[in-house]
């Protein structure tokens, strides 16, 4: 099914391509293009997927997860869902900030930024890492299921 969405907008895509190269205006091109990227459609089901496996893993709420004011271990539990959201849904970080967490794009960046600077020999870092490959694997294990619904 995705693959056929995909194919869609892959087709929609190039045809307001081609209408905006045969008006031959730079302007209208770059509209269409960001218009197209711009309107990219992410699964939600996984988006909340991977909300409740992290909120099950810390016992925190999707509330506190989305409450920028939160710290500590609800801080660490956003940045894990920064992290499975940009690498493992590939969802840029302008989109991740502005539609998931309404939050800035730095806030994102900055989260992302950590889990590539983790040092395994810090027992904090390591627990992160930690955590993120159970989450992962969960996440991985729940979204090949027909249902997924977690218990």
């Amino acid at each position: 099914m995705q693959i056929v969405n995909e194919r869609v907008s892959l087709q929609r895509f190039l045809k307001s391509l081609q209408e905006a190269l045969s008006v031959q205006s730079l302007n209208s091109l770059i509209n269409t293009l960001e218009e197209t990227v711009g309107n990219r459609k992410y699964d939600k089901d996984e988006i909340d997927l991977i909300i409740q496996i992290v909120c099950l893993h810390y016992n925190v709420s999707s509330k506190a997860l989305k409450n920028t004011k939160q710290k500590g271990i609800v801080l660490e539990a956003r940045h894990q869902c920064y992290c499975l959201m940009h690498f493992e849904l590939k969802l840029p970080l302008r989109y991740i900030s502005n539609k998931v967490f309404k939050n800035s794009h730095q806030t994102v960046y900055n989260g992302i930024k950590r889990f590539r600077g983790l040092n395994t020999k810090l027992k904090l870092d390591k627990e992160f890492i930690d955590n993120h490959i159970a989450i992962k694997e969960k996440y991985i294990s729940e979204k090949s299921k027909p249902h997924t619904t977690i218990n």
